[in-house]
């Protein structure tokens, strides 16, 4: 009996988690609810997790693994549509294969797409092209970015806050892949792929003199460059072989500096608003279902070393989306069980956490930004306040824009019906832009939150 006590408290636990997770009723169309659930995929056998609270999917398990006769019994997972950003390449690699460059069902087939309709809201749409515009990003000098296929492939243009002067920046080989504009708004780091000479590239653009700089070129996938605050440095990762690590450049150019180097995919680095700490999502290439963590580097920007790395205490298999202004919190996707009309399932959430950096851990406790939805991704902080922007999967199918004020613990919807994705705060915290996609076309819309949200 003493060797299942364990077992037992464990089974206990489970069905009161599952049992007071977050429940969603859905107004999905019969075809689409029977599409969701007829797509989903079997979780891991529960030989390694368990649940935390009552809606995280959390931690490697506690129990005693030796006893085998016991299996902790996942929920499914919910086939839930996903949006990420342009593929970089078709491999084996869970990074790259989420990455698809439309919205779409899991298993890669569209969504049906509906007008986007607002009632007393102040929209204007900036792009009007037939060509697909996404991913936009507002610069602390008021322009806005975006990545266009109009010339014929993916390259990044620019215009300004009211959608006038238009203008592509990059004329690459191939597409452009990622990219990240400088805190004074002088510059742009951008990923991309060549296909005449088959190779990734990182470039910086300066847009006094227009000229693209080429930092570095790999045979290698090359991905998420990010300028450090001060401009100084480029953090990246890039695949070798099977495996995904964190390096550093100096933004002028020059030798690449490794910073990580354990057998985990390690990716997405992200700057700390001082620079000082680089966070970045770290994957177990071992077990049988990989939990993400967020771990973060002291960075030394005099010598572009490692000082020391702290390792993620809080809930698991998550993806950071951004730090707060001040650098003392993040905002991450982490994935949770939710019932979806009376039917436990694993999907994800928008949280926001303090992090503390203390010994070698970084601490933090999660805080949902919604109960309602049935997923949510991309939370960004505003630069003035601490309200959050988010998109989420609404329970009719849809997706939408949604702003969270932690003052009044409240997530407002501000977008109704259609596909909407990827919101980016004007500097001033008054307006957000986001990717919208209509009839098939995808466009870069403004949204006033002057008439939406208090």
């Amino acid at each position: 009996m003493k060797k299942y006590l364990s077992v037992i408290i464990l089974m206990f636990i489970y069905t009161f988690n599952i049992t007071n997770a977050a429940a969603v009723e859905t107004n999905l169309s019969p075809e689409m609810y029977e599409y969701l659930l007829s797509h989903k995929t079997s979780g891991p056998s529960g030989s390694l997790y368990e649940s935390f609270g009552t809606n995280f999917i959390f931690k490697r398990t506690s129990y005693d693994e030796s006893a085998t006769d016991f299996v902790y019994k996942y929920p499914d997972r919910l086939a839930l549509p996903t949006r990420l950003i342009l593929p970089v390449e078709n491999n084996e690699s869970c990074f790259s294969c989420h990455r698809i460059d439309y919205p779409a069902i899991a298993s890669g087939e569209d969504i049906h797409s509906i007008d986007i309709m607002y009632e007393g809201i102040s929209v204007t749409s900036l792009t009007f092209d037939n060509a697909d515009d996404i991913l936009p990003t507002w610069s602390s000098k008021n322009d806005i970015f975006w990545l266009s296929d109009r010339s014929g492939s993916y390259q990044l243009w620019v215009m300004d806050s009211m959608g006038n002067n238009k203008r592509q920046l990059t004329n690459e080989n191939g597409d452009v892949v990622y990219y990240d504009v400088s805190e004074d708004g002088n510059s742009v780091v951008y990923s991309a792929s060549d296909e005449a000479n088959p190779s990734f590239n990182i470039k910086v653009l300066n847009f006094s003199s227009d000229i693209a700089t080429e930092i570095i070129s790999s045979e290698n996938i090359i991905d998420r460059p990010e300028l450090s605050p001060d401009g100084g440095w480029i953090a990246y990762s890039q695949k070798n072989d099977t495996n995904w690590d964190i390096f550093v450049i100096p933004a002028e150019g020059g030798n690449p500096i490794r910073l990580t180097t354990s057998e985990n995919m390690d990716t997405n680095p992200r700057w700390s608003p001082d620079g000082t700490i680089i966070a970045y999502k770290t994957a177990p290439v071992s077990g049988d279902y990989n939990l993400t963590t967020q771990n973060f580097i002291q960075f030394n920007s005099d010598n572009g070393k490692l000082e020391k790395i702290y390792h993620w205490e809080g809930v698991q298999s998550i993806q950071m989306s951004d730090w707060r202004p001040d650098g003392s919190g993040i905002v991450y996707t982490a994935e949770i069980v939710r019932y979806v009309d009376s039917d436990p399932l694993v999907t994800y959430t928008a949280v926001y956490s303090d992090v503390v950096l203390r010994g070698d851990k970084a601490v933090a406790y999660p805080i949902m930004l919604s109960e309602n939805t049935i997923g949510d991704r991309g939370a960004v902080f505003s630069p003035v306040n601490d309200k959050i922007a988010y998109w989420s999967w609404e329970a009719d199918g849809t997706s939408a824009i949604r702003v969270y004020d932690p003052v009044a613990e409240k997530s407002t919807k501000i977008t109704e019906s259609g596909l909407a994705f990827y919101p980016s705060w004007s500097p001033d915290g008054e307006k957000i832009i986001f990717e919208s996609s209509t009839n098939n076309q995808r466009d870069i819309k403004i949204i006033d939150l002057s008439q939406t949200v208090n």
